[in-house]
């Protein structure tokens, strides 16, 4: 039978312990910070480091534990009250003085449902109503668990957790495949003989071209992946760009190199890169420029950035047209397949989104739900 209660009936808090930056990559568990967690949720382990510095018990985590952050350094409060479960990829880990372990106190709660309770919109909605501070954002714990919400069963709890579970195990699976996939162009890539005809500047083979701005309150909703110096920002109707390319951190994340999928509009803190000539594709423009250490040519101006003549005027052995168009036609439908799983894992994931509000309110049936998922995974 179903209930309401409050976050604080069935959780207690423990926060982390500031550490000592000398220590770090020294032998010992993982630091959990904010770095650690996404955006509205989940865990992020593109930059983990180690410490070797002494540690309490209390401050540890292992597999499954659920941490969450209750600040936000930006407006957006896309952080504030995110919530990350360790994984399995992670024997240990320790908390930071910006995170906060959840321990649960009440067996009539699953840690696992709980964890998809703290994902659903109207949880992130709370947090940000909730939120106080000008600068940066907080939210107190006293508000964090006075939050209420559903809850039934610990069996139906289970099975919700399991259902909503599957798809993203089905989407963790898909992302080591395509970061696999990747990888193997890449190596592919480094074995390429470099042309024996000597250096060419990177401004015969292709061009940096300026973004556009697009403020997001002029944006129109639409299939059009919306690209800054970081990656995707947004959607759009309209692209500039209108097939898969190339794009350039120019300003923030000066000297990224992405390679996004489809049709996109680069923002004006990026460039998006024009092939020249018919030996030069953007799969290879691709690889060509994560090696070069664009980054390191940031500008010493008051707001650093990538300068585009100094990229145009990097010399290197190129490797010939011949093998350019040979490593296209290995690559290229190795980047479609990888593009096409991470298309899955992109609706995957809005099916998620869908169920999951629907699941914790108790509108829709975990039996109904289940027949959804099993036909999509």
């Amino acid at each position: 039978m179903a209930t309401e209660g409050m976050l604080g009936q069935f959780v207690s808090l423990q926060r982390g312990q500031s550490y000592h930056s000398a220590l770090l990559g020294l032998p010992g568990p993982m630091l959990l910070g904010l770095g650690t967690i996404e955006r509205n949720g989940g865990f992020k382990g593109s930059k983990l480091k180690t410490y070797g510095g002494e540690t309490s018990d209390k401050i540890l985590l292992t597999p499954g534990d659920l941490y969450v952050s209750l600040k936000d350094v930006t407006h957006s409060a896309d952080l504030l009250g995110a919530v990350a479960r360790v994984p399995a990829e992670v024997p240990l880990g320790r908390l930071t003085q910006d995170t906060i372990r959840l321990n649960i106190e009440n067996d009539s709660v699953d840690s696992a449902f709980l964890y998809y309770t703290l994902h659903a919109p109207a949880y992130r909605a709370y947090c940000r109503v909730h939120s106080t501070g000008t600068t940066n954002l907080d939210l107190s714990q006293k508000d964090f668990l006075s939050y209420r919400f559903w809850v039934p069963g610990r069996s139906e709890q289970r099975a919700i957790a399991e259902v909503l579970g599957a798809l993203d195990d089905k989407i963790a699976a898909n992302t080591k495949l395509a970061t696999t996939i990747e990888e193997l162009v890449g190596a592919v890539f480094v074995s390429l003989e470099p042309s024996t005809a000597g250096d060419v500047f990177l401004g015969d083979l292709l061009s940096f071209e300026y973004g556009k701005p697009l403020p997001a309150e002029i944006r129109v909703p639409g299939a059009v992946k919306v690209i800054g110096s970081g990656g995707a920002v947004g959607v759009h109707d309209t692209p500039i760009v209108a097939d898969s390319g190339v794009v350039v951190g120019r300003k923030g994340t000066a000297g990224a190199v992405h390679w996004v999928d489809g049709p996109h509009w680069p923002i004006d803190t990026t460039y998006f890169v024009e092939p020249k000539g018919p030996d030069v594709s953007s799969e290879y423009a691709f690889f060509a420029l994560r090696g070069l250490g664009l980054k390191e040519l940031n500008s010493d101006s008051a707001v650093p950035g990538l300068n585009r003549n100094e990229a145009m005027a990097i010399r290197r052995p190129f490797h010939s047209g011949l093998v350019r168009r040979k490593f296209t036609e290995t690559a290229r439908p190795m980047i479609t397949l990888s593009s096409q799983i991470s298309r899955e894992s992109q609706q995957l994931a809005e099916l998620r989104d869908t169920l999951l509000p629907q699941l914790m309110s108790g509108a829709l049936r975990v039996r109904d739900a289940e027949t959804i998922v099993s036909e999509a995974v």
